[in-house]
């Protein structure tokens, strides 16, 4: 085997000339294998002839041929929808590219692209003699080939058509509409077929306005006679309707002016229908008409998943009762799976069962298919049910039903999340990750992400590696997703807004950084052990896989193309796995921060601009303090919006990010990281408070004997038993809140954790304190009363294992004794203090703390026989 190395010399000249050496490459290389159909192979020279009879008899070769002819169906599929659209983009600037001298000319060809003409594409059409009339004609052909000619003449901009829809994948039908309507003749006399083919086929993603005007032109083209509205008219406007995202305002009328549309349609339907019974049954155009108007299960699909979207049973009842009682349309296989999924988003899961359970036992085109199992397996998912999981995907395989990549990757989520709580996956966590992972390898495309949902298929991936503490393959995972996704994102937002207008780099990271996968990765830091190994190691398959992946990641950016687009820097370190803590806690806190500074474009230990200004503005407008608070809290909001990418910063994943330098031991870490993203509520209100006193003194200071809102007295009042800061102390701290969470219970148990961690009996005495503050806010006491009564029982029993850990075994006591009349004390929650009273011989201690237990269960067991407990 034979290598090339380039040699460069440099003569005196200064020209550079380029040699080509070859170099014999060294023996103890090893041969490269050829990857066919995406199974790997060594090559003989039997393989290499063309000729070659194939062997029925062996499966394995069956299987690998038939691979093969499915990656070339794949790819050449993909290859003809890429080359039919670069087709028609480069006719479209072929025949735009072309300037006259005359500047009109320019202008309207830069309009049509959306960007300037080259320079070098224009001399070269000008040299071969096109002129402005002959581009006009091509034009015209074009635009042809999008709509009648009945259309164009009336829109008149051919401009228009070609911006708007010479792209079929991001085509603007509301501007044809729009431009349509205008129209004096709007679609009045154009032929069914034609508006069929070229526009209720066609026109999407259409607004509620827009489906307005094109309803209003449809019933002009038949002159109002609704016997004539046929079933493709109903589809199109039921099929855009569906399509419109529901408002999340309570107050905003367009959900229920969207639903009342939908009633409007169908009341015209049922309209028509009395008009055609009451004419004469001889009339055989009538009859005619009558079969070609019908209700369908596409305008119940239609019908059902608005239905969905907003979350609304009684509608979706009313849809399903209306279409059963008065059209005869029973729901069909895909029906049900949307209603299906609809009562799994209600948290209905026995409804969803039910309708699943349904489906298998009606007709063979009820059956539930992949899809329908996709949807039962996320269900799986959140009830936290491998076993039943398992069951679903092992039954598809019995019934022929082919699992697709999405029921895989819903599968593994499943076993994923099952492993990562103790009491579900009931002590079969790693053996559950390793069958994920197991069931992810029935598709070799999938799991080396070359077929599939790519996105889907990594938060599969990295789900497993975030519970299993693999760093380096979640690391490669991450690193491989969102340098992909921003280049997507980039392309994408260059196609559509041109290359020389300004790229909102901000809203494209906004759009490629996904809070989940920083969770997973998160977690994944958290769950690190130096002296673990990754469970895919101990896979045969799986070992393969990781190091493929991997080994693709290209951490030093040797490989990037600067031509491809934009550089991607992510700020994980040059090394293909780390394993010292110390480079986990700067990676992870690097990662963290180039989320919320949206990729690096914000700076979060940079102030707001004029913050001092606005801030003290706000203190000397208000009237009072709570009306200070709030337009304080207002404004922190709009720059939470503007600075910080909230999406990434959310309690959760806070969580996991303040858990790592627990599980890694560093306490220096750990209380630097819940002071600068959190903060407590009785902190902000004294800081309010101090300035808010400033200002007014100030104000009193400056218009001494002048009437104001506050007078010396009152403010003197106020001050008295609090503690006051200066007034960069005060904006500093209101200003740091924009990348701030206020602290909850779950934050005053992990710092009791750490508490437990460290052996800090300081940390614990101020996490006890400020925690006692908390429980008199009103974030607390608005909780409802079991969740509060729950929450307080975590920190009383974490509270007991510090003590314990403390060797102070009478404080320990001392709290369950004392609480023992509000918190349901169990065996799990005391088991370390009775494990040392028993290590200690305290009989008495013991006694009492086991009948405290065998109190609270009897109480339990009275309450069981008085109340069942529904299982």
């Amino acid at each position: 085997m034979l290598g090339r190395r380039l040699v460069g010399v440099k003569p005196q000249s200064g020209i550079l000339f380029k040699r080509y050496v070859v170099v014999p490459a060294s023996n103890r290389t090893r041969r490269r294998r050829k990857d066919v159909g995406g199974i790997r192979k060594d090559v003989s020279v039997e393989e290499l002839e063309l000729d070659k009879a194939l062997d029925l008899r062996d499966p394995k070769e069956l299987e690998f041929k038939l691979r093969q002819l499915r990656e070339f169906t794949k790819n050449l599929a993909a290859q003809i929808r890429v080359a039919d659209d670069l087709v028609k983009k480069e006719a479209a600037q072929n025949e735009y590219a072309g300037k006259s001298k005359e500047e009109d000319a320019d202008d309207a060809a830069s309009v049509i692209l959306g960007t300037h003409s080259n320079l070098r594409h224009e001399q070269r059409l000008l040299l071969e003699g096109k002129d402005l009339s002959s581009i006009i004609l091509s034009v015209s052909h074009q635009v042809k080939k999008l709509l009648p000619e009945t259309l164009l003449k009336r829109i008149n901009d051919d401009e228009l058509v070609l911006r708007s829809l010479i792209n079929h994948r991001n085509s603007d039908w509301n501007a044809i509409i729009s431009k349509l309507h205008k129209c004096p003749e709007k679609l009045d006399g154009v032929s069914q077929r034609a508006l069929k083919k070229y526009v209720l086929a066609k026109a999407k993603n259409l607004s509620l306005e827009s489906i307005r005007k094109a309803d209003a032109m449809l019933l002009s083209n038949i002159d109002h006679d609704l016997t004539k509205f046929s079933t493709s008219m109903y589809e199109f406007l039921f099929y855009n309707l569906s399509n419109l995202k529901p408002s999340q305002d309570p107050s905003s009328n367009y959900n229920k002016e969207i639903y009342a549309m939908m009633e409007s349609l169908l009341d015209r339907y049922d309209e028509a229908q009395k008009i055609i019974i009451g004419r004469k049954v001889e009339d055989e155009a009538l009859e005619g008409t009558m079969q070609k108007i019908e209700m369908n299960q596409f305008i119940l699909n239609c019908c059902i998943k608005f239905a969905s979207r907003l979350l609304d049973a009684s509608k979706m009842n009313s849809f399903l009762s209306k279409f059963n009682n008065d059209y005869h349309v029973l729901p069909n296989r895909e029906n049900y799976t949307v209603i299906a999924q609809f009562y799994t988003k209600l948290g209905l899961n026995d409804k969803a069962w039910d309708i699943f359970a349904t489906m298998k036992f009606l007709s063979a085109e009820h059956k539930p298919d992949a899809k329908t199992y996709t949807c039962m397996l996320s269900l799986c998912n959140r009830e936290k049910n491998y076993a039943k999981a398992i069951d679903l995907f092992n039954e598809m395989i019995d019934l022929k039903v082919d699992p697709t990549a999405e029921t895989l990757n819903a599968l593994v989520k499943t076993l994923a999340t099952v492993s990562g709580d103790p009491v579900a996956s009931e002590g079969k966590a790693e053996s559950l990750r390793l069958l994920a992972w197991k069931y992810l390898h029935q598709n070799e495309d999938l799991v080396n992400l070359k077929s599939g949902n790519f996105e889907d298929t990594i938060l599969a991936m990295m789900s497993l590696c975030a519970y299993d503490g693999d760093v380096g393959l979640a690391r490669a995972l991450y690193f491989r997703y969102i340098t992909t996704k921003f280049k997507s994102n980039s392309e994408f937002w260059r196609i559509r807004n041109g290359d020389h207008s300004s790229v909102d780099y901000k809203r494209i990271w906004a759009r490629t950084l996904n809070p989940l996968l920083l969770n997973y990765l998160m977690l994944a830091y958290a769950n690190y052990l130096p002296s673990k190994l990754p469970l895919l190691l101990g896979f045969e398959q799986g070992a393969i896989t990781r190091r493929n992946l991997i080994n693709n990641v290209d951490y030093l950016y040797k490989f990037q193309n600067d031509d491809a687009g934009p550089r991607v820097k992510l700020p994980m370190l040059p090394l293909a796995d780390i394993n010292q803590p110390s480079q986990i806690l700067l990676e992870s806190r690097a990662v963290w921060q180039f989320n919320l500074e949206f990729g690096g474009l914000c700076d979060l230990r940079i102030p707001p601009s004029d913050s001092s200004k606005i801030l003290k503005d706000l203190a000397a407008s208000a009237e009072s303090i709570e009306n200070f608070s709030f337009q304080v809290l207002h404004q922190i909001a709009l720059w939470k919006t503007q600075l910080v990418n909230h999406n990434a910063l959310n309690p959760k994943s806070l969580m996991t990010y303040l858990t790592i330098p627990v599980k890694l031991g560093d306490k220096k870490e750990f209380l630097l990281r819940v002071s600068e993203f959190s903060y407590e509520q009785q902190a902000f209100e004294k800081h309010i408070l101090s300035l808010y006193v400033n200002a007014k003194q100030q104000q009193l200071g400056a218009a001494a004997g002048s009437d104001t809102h506050s007078t010396r007295d009152e403010i003197k009042k106020q001050l008295s038993d609090q503690t006051f800061f200066n007034e960069e102390t005060n904006i500093a701290f209101l200003s740091s809140m924009k990348h701030k969470i206020i602290r909850n219970s779950s934050i005053y148990e992990l710092t009791m954790k750490a508490a437990i961690k460290f052996q800090d009996q300081g940390l614990a005495t101020q996490a006890w304190e400020s925690r006692g503050s908390y429980r008199k806010t009103l974030a607390f006491q608005n909780l409802p009363v079991a969740e509060r009564a729950k929450k307080d029982a975590a920190f009383a029993s974490l509270m007991v294992d510090f003590f314990t850990q403390q060797q102070m075994y009478t404080d320990a006591m001392g709290i369950i004794m004392a609480s023992q009349r509000h918190i349901r004390w169990s065996y799990p929650m005391v088991k370390r203090l009775h494990r040392k009273l028993v290590e200690l011989e305290d009989t008495r201690s013991i006694k009492i703390l086991m009948e405290i237990m065998n109190k609270r269960s009897k109480s339990d067991n009275r309450a069981d026989a008085v109340t069942p407990r529904l299982v």
